[in-house]
C-alpha cells in the first residue's frame, strides 16, 4: 500500500491511523474541515497532505485530490459523536448523507478499497430494539451509524468498490477530547471526586489506540471483499473489573461507586463479532495491557489540565511544572521545538525553577544507558543528600522516588512516574528522598542533574523490593528484573530507620 485518503484526520481515530500509515511510509491525503484544530501534529508528518473539505462537500474530493493511485479510503469523519448531539437527528441523518458522498468520492477517485468506521453501539442499540427497555434519544446517533453502514455497503457494491466496515469496540488512550467513560472517570479519580456506576456486570472490551491504529492499518493492505473486522482487545470482561482496575492505576486509595447507578442498557455476548478476524487475517495482536494504557491515558490528561492551568504560566517558551503527592516533587514538562530538522530540547534553566522557589544548583550531570528490565536503584546519600532532575533522553524508563524524611507526612512512601523522549518530561527529585527507575524499553538514556556533591562514603540504598516500603513496578513478574549486586545487597527500610546517620532533610 503507497497512499490513503483519511477523512476525519486531525480526530482520535483519524489521527492516529495518520500517524501509523505515515510511519510506515504511506502517503496520506488527510482530509478536515475549514478551520479544524490539532493540526500540528497531522502537519509535522513528512507524508502527509492536509486537504481542507467540510463534510457537506464530499463530492468534490475528486477535485481537491488529483490522485488517482490511491490504495485506500477510510472514512472516520462523522459530526455529533458524543453528548446531546448525538440525540440530534438532523445532524446524524447529515451524517449518513456524507458517508455515502464519501463512498461515491472513492468511486470518483478510482480508489479500490473503501473503509467505515463502524461502532460496536451499532449492535447494542439493535439489542436493545428486541427488548420492551426505552430507547433513548441518544441511540439516534447508533441508528444513523447502522444506516450509514448499510446505504455505504450497499453503494459501494453497485460502484464496484471494495467495502469493509471496521467494528471500532471501546478505543481509549492519549488524545481523546471528549468525556466517554475513560476520561471522564479518570478525570474524576485525579480530582479525588468519586466516580460513580452501574453494577458493571455487562460486558465490554477496551484497546489502545495504537494497537487499534496498528489494527487499522493491517486489514487496508488485504484484500477482502465486504468483510467485516472486528476492532478490538477480543478478551471482554466485565466492565467493573475494567474499572477496579483503572482505578488501581490512577487512585489506589480512592472510591469509585459501583452499583451506584442503575443500569438499563443491554451487555451483548461479544458472540456477535468474529473477535479474532484481524489477527487471523492479518497476525496482528493488541499490545498494550490495559493497565499499561491507562497509566499513559492518565499522564497524558493530567498534562491537558496543567497545560490549560493557570500553574506554569502557559507560556510555550517555558518549562511547566506539576506538584505531586509528596511534598517538593515535581514534573517537570520540558520545552521543546520541533521542526523539519529535528528536536530542540531544554531541560533546566535555574532562573525558571527559582521562580518556582526551587533552588536548584546544578553541580553534576551524567548519563546512564540500560537495557530493558534493568532497574537501578534506590539510591540515595547518607549524610549529604542530592536533590536530582531526571530525564529520559531515548527510550521510556517508570521512574521512583521513596520520601526518607522522617518529619514528612509522606515519609516511607513511593511514587512513580513515566519519563520518555517522546512524552519530554523530568522529574524532579527533592533532597532526603530515594531514586531509583526500571528500564521499559528496549534501551534507555536517563540523564540525572544533581544538587549537592557527591559523597562516596555515605552513597546507598533501600531494597528495591522492600516489602515494607512496596513499590509495585510494572513488571509481570519481579523476578524479571536485571539488578546490580549492589542494589540486590541494598538496606530494607526497616534497617535505614535504625540508622542513625542519615540527616533528615
Amino acid at each position: 500500500m503507497r497512499k490513503a485518503i483519511v477523512t476525519g484526520a486531525n480526530g482520535f481515530v483519524g489521527s492516529a491511523v495518520v500517524k501509523e500509515l505515515a510511519t510506515n511510509g504511506v502517503q496520506v491525503y488527510a482530509v478536515v474541515r475549514q478551520g479544524a484544530r490539532h493540526l500540528e501534529k497531522l502537519q509535522q508528518l513528512s507524508c502527509v497532505n492536509l486537504v481542507y473539505c467540510d463534510l457537506a462537500d464530499y463530492n468534490s474530493l475528486a477535485e481537491k485530490i488529483a490522485d488517482k493511485e490511491v490504495d485506500v479510503f477510510y472514512h472516520f469523519a462523522w459530526a455529533g459523536i458524543a453528548g446531546e448531539a448525538r440525540g440530534d437527528e438532523d445532524l446524524q441523518l447529515s451524517n449518513v448523507k456524507y458517508s455515502c458522498k464519501a463512498v461515491q468520492a472513492c468511486a470518483d477517485l478510482q480508489c479500490p478499497k473503501f473503509i467505515f468506521a463502524a461502532s460496536i453501539m451499532q449492535y447494542e442499540v439493535a439489542a436493545l430494539k428486541q427488548t420492551n427497555k426505552q430507547m433513548p434519544k441518544t441511540s439516534i446517533y447508533c441508528s444513523a451509524k447502522i444506516a450509514a453502514d448499510f446505504m455505504c455497503r450497499a453503494l459501494a457494491d453497485s460502484l464496484g468498490v471494495q467495502y469493509v466496515s471496521a467494528i471500532i469496540s471501546n478505543i481509549y488512550g492519549p488524545g481523546e477530547m471528549s468525556e466517554r467513560m475513560i476520561n471522564s472517570s479518570i478525570r474524576k479519580l485525579q480530582a479525588g471526586i468519586r466516580a460513580d456506576f452501574t453494577p458493571g456486570e455487562q460486558l465490554y472490551d477496551f484497546i489502545y489506540i495504537d494497537d487499534a491504529a496498528k489494527m487499522l492499518f493491517a486489514i487496508a493492505k488485504l484484500d477482502m471483499q465486504e468483510k467485516d473486522y472486528y476492532i478490538g482487545n477480543g478478551k471482554p470482561l466485565q466492565l467493573k473489573e475494567y474499572l477496579k482496575e483503572l482505578q488501581k492505576v490512577v487512585a489506589p486509595e480512592a472510591e469509585i461507586g459501583l452499583g451506584k447507578l442503575p443500569f438499563d442498557g443491554v451487555s451483548l455476548s461479544y458472540k456477535e463479532f468474529d473477535m479474532q478476524s484481524v489477527y487471523r487475517d492479518t497476525g496482528i495482536k493488541p499490545q498494550v495491557p490495559f493497565a499499561e494504557g491507562i497509566r499513559r491515558t492518565a499522564e497524558w490528561l493530567r498534562w491537558q489540565d496543567v497545560n490549560n492551568s493557570s500553574w506554569g504560566g502557559g507560556c510555550k517558551s517555558e518549562i511547566i511544572f506539576n506538584k505531586l503527592s509528596i511534598a517538593g516533587a515535581f514534573i517537570t514538562k520540558i520545552f521543546t521545538s520541533d521542526d523539519t530538522r529535528g528536536r530542540f530540547t531544554k531541560i533546566f534553566e535555574q532562573h525558571i525553577f527559582a521562580e518556582k522557589g526551587l533552588e536548584f544548583n546544578c553541580t553534576e550531570d551524567f548519563v546512564s544507558m540500560s537495557c530493558k528490565n534493568v532497574i537501578r536503584g534506590m539510591h540515595f546519600q547518607l549524610n549529604k543528600p542530592q536533590a536530582k532532575l531526571v530525564s529520559c533522553c531515548y527510550g521510556m524508563i517508570y521512574d521512583v522516588l521513596v520520601d526518607l524524611r522522617k518529619d514528612s507526612l509522606t515519609f516511607g512512601r513511593w511514587l512513580g512516574v513515566y519519563l520518555s523522549a517522546e512524552n519530554a518530561r523530568s522529574l524532579y527529585i527533592p533532597r532526603g528522598c530515594a531514586h531509583g527507575f526500571l528500564v521499559m524499553s528496549d534501551m534507555a538514556l536517563v540523564s540525572y542533574k544533581c544538587d549537592g556533591a557527591y559523597d562516596k562514603e555515605t552513597d546507598t540504598g533501600i531494597l528495591y523490593s522492600d516489602t515494607d516500603i512496596g513499590i509495585k513496578w510494572p513488571l509481570e513478574d519481579i523476578n524479571q528484573a536485571v539488578v546490580g549486586d549492589r542494589d540486590k545487597q541494598q538496606m530494607t527500610f526497616a534497617e535505614f530507620k535504625e540508622n542513625k546517620n542519615f540527616i533528615y532533610i
